[in-house]
């Protein structure tokens, strides 16, 4: 894509994304939770519009100029904020990624925020297991986990998008993602503040033992 028309569709998405963020005072001040929340869900696919749209224009900037550095794994790792580490509590292998949002649910028609959150989880997952090694369990289980604050909130587990997560991990921390080797668990709880997911890996022998912890 050309930069002008990189500059110019970058210009359109913060526009949006403006225009939503404009609209969340009022409708707070009005107790219009429901359409509060819509919004935000609104505001967050524009804002994944704006954040691969601003991508292409650093990429193309990058083709004209390839004496700059690339920094863009850089860049995108941190705007992002999402983290992958061991959890030392246990004996055995326990892997946890935190992203610092929900995870979309498959009825809704949000690829570009789908697409935006695969790359995101592909890029923070491909740099842990690279520097420290990691080889797939054989047999593994995936927890997900949705945090989230107020009572009038309902996450549907049984519809989260997990699938994006799960392309992710692929070959890194699971084998593949077919029933016959990998377990997938779903569970919601309330926090002070904020929303966020976890997802927990481990091997399959050991997920009733993390799964507890979850709960505890």
């Amino acid at each position: 894509m050309h930069i002008f028309d990189c500059i110019k569709l970058v210009e359109k998405n913060a526009e949006k994304a403006h225009r939503y963020t404009a609209k969340l005072e009022e409708l707070y001040q009005q107790s219009d939770f429901e359409s509060l929340l819509s919004t935000v869900e609104r505001g967050l696919s524009s804002i994944s519009l704006l954040h691969l749209s601003q991508r292409e224009l650093l990429l193309s900037l990058y083709e004209v100029f390839p004496s700059f550095p690339k920094n863009i794994e850089r860049i995108e790792f941190n705007a992002l904020q999402i983290s992958v580490k061991f959890v030392e509590q246990f004996r055995f292998p326990v892997y946890q990624i935190t992203l610092p949002y929900l995870i979309p649910n498959k009825r809704e028609r949000k690829a570009a925020l789908k697409n935006a959150i695969t790359d995101s989880v592909n890029t923070a997952v491909w740099r842990f297991c690279k520097e420290n090694n990691i080889v797939p369990f054989q047999r593994s289980t995936v927890i997900f986990v949705s945090s989230y604050e107020g009572e009038n909130l309902n996450v549907d587990n049984d519809n989260k998008e997990s699938s994006v997560i799960l392309n992710g991990l692929i070959g890194r921390f699971i084998r593949d993602d077919r029933a016959s080797v990998c377990n997938t668990i779903y569970y919601s709880k309330k926090i002070e503040a904020g929303a966020k997911t976890d997802i927990f890996i481990t091997d399959t022998d050991y997920d009733i033992e993390v799964y507890s912890y979850i709960k505890s």
